[in-house]
């Protein structure tokens, strides 16, 4: 009789280990979920910067490549004298108004 107590009061007792184990193995699973989720939304957050970036690229790229554009583009009418005097003198009016303001 005693010998089936025991019996008992150990295989309870190791009933009450493994609860308390698979509650600190569930525990350990649940934070590594979390860390896992964090993880993701970080590289989220990463991906987005890093494609606000390209775009930023992208637009620099371009108006570099309009601003040399423009540099090298003729300028029109540099061999018409009268269109030649009459770009001169627009920038001559353009420059008028900004002294008067």
């Amino acid at each position: 009789k005693k010998r089936k107590e025991r019996k008992r009061k150990r295989k309870r007792k190791e009933e009450k280990m493994d609860h308390k184990e698979a509650l600190m193995r569930s525990a350990a699973l649940r934070k590594k979920d979390m860390e896992v989720e964090q993880t993701k939304k970080e590289i989220e957050a990463l991906k987005k910067k890093l494609k606000v970036l390209k775009l930023e690229q992208e637009v620099m790229r371009r108006k570099e490549k309009n601003a040399r554009k423009s540099l090298t583009r003729p300028i029109p009418g540099e061999d018409d004298p009268t269109l030649l005097k009459r770009r001169n003198d627009v920038i001559e009016t353009i420059k008028g108004r900004i002294e008067r303001d």
